[in-house]
């Protein structure tokens, strides 16, 4: 593992990033028209984070960890 490859997200995660941060980011969005509450903004926030780590491939955590794409 070199250090470029460290924080590369594995297909299969960046699809599930996508689709649970896509799906939970639009409940939020819904509930923000019914009331903006400070736990909704964080919530959107974070949910954002998780929608562009799988659009870009790269997760800070992942890289913090040291964790890398498996390639063979």
């Amino acid at each position: 593992m070199t250090h470029i490859d460290a924080g590369r997200i594995p297909k299969a995660d960046r699809i599930q990033r996508l689709l649970i941060g896509g799906a939970l980011m639009l409940l939020t969005l819904c509930g923000l028209f019914e009331r903006v509450d400070w736990r909704a903004i964080v919530a959107l926030s974070l949910q954002t984070e998780l929608l562009l780590t799988g659009l870009v491939g790269w997760c800070p955590m992942y890289w913090t960890c040291r964790i890398a794409e498996k390639t063979s």
